[in-house]
């Protein structure tokens, strides 16, 4: 028995549906689309491999004596926790540590290979390594239209880990099996994020969930429940439909209104196994307050609004819009009375939308399908919302208007009486710095940029409605 095939044995043995072995060869075609993803701007927010291609493609920058990686695929379908009826959602793989049993295999082939003199580093979620790219070499698996690896008997429903090592391994063959003509996962994606094999991570869902800062508007009301991970492209794979309905009909309900009690601190460590910008709960925070508004649950009403003072600008922000959401016409008074307060820009700004958006929804709705276009193009910014008298009681009505700003606009100087409030989205937050300036001639930056015929015919370009802010 060869030790490649003593390895895949160990592996499943563990608990792998499948395994394989491949070279430290470098991914040109990973690195190419890595590249490219970058360029074009649909690598949206994301880091992780997008920040460093060159050794996500290319172990052996990392790791120069590396000669083999073996690659395995974890299921975790059959433990998962299925979305509850009513209270936040968590994609499924993130419901438990389902990357402790991936560890347990990996720790199971290094121990094996250096019990033989081997030297090996595991690589588990590690931005060293396009592993999906090395499953689909090893022949673990093949690469879905969804952009997920699928398994045979488990689909889509698999967490993948690797093993660099020193030692020659025999190599496994890429499978020749794909998709066919199946797209099922491509309309299954509630903002048409997914097209011909490629994921658009400005319109991912689970993407903006991990994302620090704020939430775009525009993706608020589509985030639905979820306050991490997005399902929708995996449970309408049908590959991986045997392992659901072999899947106990288990869920772990709770509520908006508990999680929001618990501390930041108490909210990280409750869910260890997550990705969480900078380890800080405020990120859950913002997701909980984002589900809960569009959840609309009258339990939870109230502790959405007691966030409307929260210590940080970015809560009180999300927490107007969850308030303006949930609440309606009710949530005016409470809105209004947080405004008065609020001295941050940021604060300011979204609560003023949420006054908008309970006031003056058609002009809400105009704002939001720019600030899908801010999200979904590389060419701009930011969206400014832009008004004469936006320190009085009153909601702007006619002195309030919109812009774009433009990617290679030049820096605007402070300007007199006027504010121009940035709904900053852009990949690299180049324009947190302008945004809390907050002080910008409109008549100066409008007619210089030219954008107001922008505006003309301006409408939303989500797949499933024409407004999917509204209730």
């Amino acid at each position: 028995m060869s030790l490649t095939t003593e390895l895949v044995e160990l592996a499943r043995s563990t608990g792998a549906a499948a395994a394989g072995v491949t070279g430290v060869e470098r991914f040109d075609e990973a690195l190419t689309q890595l590249n490219r993803s970058i360029r074009d701007g649909t690598s949206g927010p994301l880091g992780f491999t997008y920040e460093d291609p060159h050794t996500a493609t290319d172990i052996r920058s990392s790791l120069p004596w590396a000669r083999s990686l073996f690659v395995f695929a974890v299921p975790y379908i059959g433990d998962a926790y299925k979305p509850p009826r009513t209270g936040p959602i968590v994609g499924r793989f993130a419901t438990k540590d389902f990357y402790e049993p991936v560890r347990r295999v990996a720790e199971a082939v290094s121990a094996h290979l250096e019990n033989r003199g081997s030297k090996t580093e595991t690589l588990i979620d590690d931005n060293r390594l396009v592993d999906r790219s090395v499953a689909i070499r090893a022949g673990v698996g093949w690469l879905g239209k969804s952009t997920m690896v699928l398994t045979p008997g488990a689909g889509p429903w698999i967490l993948l880990g690797s093993v660099a090592t020193d030692r020659w391994l025999d190599r496994t063959s890429p499978m020749t099996r794909d998709c066919g003509t199946c797209t099922a996962c491509i309309p299954a994606c509630p903002t048409g994020a997914l097209s011909g094999g490629a994921l658009d991570a400005r319109r991912c869902l689970s993407t903006w969930l991990q994302t620090p800062g704020s939430i775009p508007h525009w993706i608020r009301p589509v985030l639905g429940r979820r306050i991490y991970g997005c399902d929708d492209c995996l449970t309408s794979c049908p590959p991986g439909h045997p392992a659901m309905r072999r899947a106990e009909e288990v869920s772990s309900e709770d509520s908006f209104a508990r999680m929001l009690s618990l501390s930041d601190d108490d909210l990280v460590d409750n869910h260890s196994w997550w990705f969480i910008p900078r380890r800080d709960g405020r990120f859950i925070r913002r997701n909980l307050l984002v589900a809960a508004g569009n959840s609309g649950e009258p339990e939870d009403f109230a502790a959405v609004t007691d966030h409307l003072y929260h210590r940080s600008s970015m809560i009180r922000g999300h927490a107007a819009w969850a308030s303006a959401r949930a609440g309606g016409g009710k949530a005016a008074a409470s809105i209004r009375r947080a405004l008065e307060a609020e001295r941050t820009p940021e604060g300011r700004e979204e609560m003023l939308l949420a006054l908008v958006m309970l006031e003056q929804p058609g002009f809400y709705a105009e704002l939001m399908a720019d600030d899908e276009r801010v999200t979904t193009d590389d060419r701009y910014q930011a969206l400014g919302v832009v008004g004469l008298s936006l320190d009085d009681d009153q909601i702007p009505q006619s002195g309030l208007r919109r812009l774009l700003v433009d990617r290679e606009a030049p820096s605007h100087q402070e300007g007199d009486g006027i504010e121009e409030l940035v709904r900053v989205n852009d990949r690299e937050r180049v324009l947190e710095r302008r945004r809390r300036q907050a002080r910008l001639a409109a008549e100066d930056v409008i007619p210089r940029q030219d954008l107001r015929a922008g505006f003309e015919g301006t409408s939303s370009s989500w797949r499933g409605s024409d407004r999917p802010w509204t209730r």
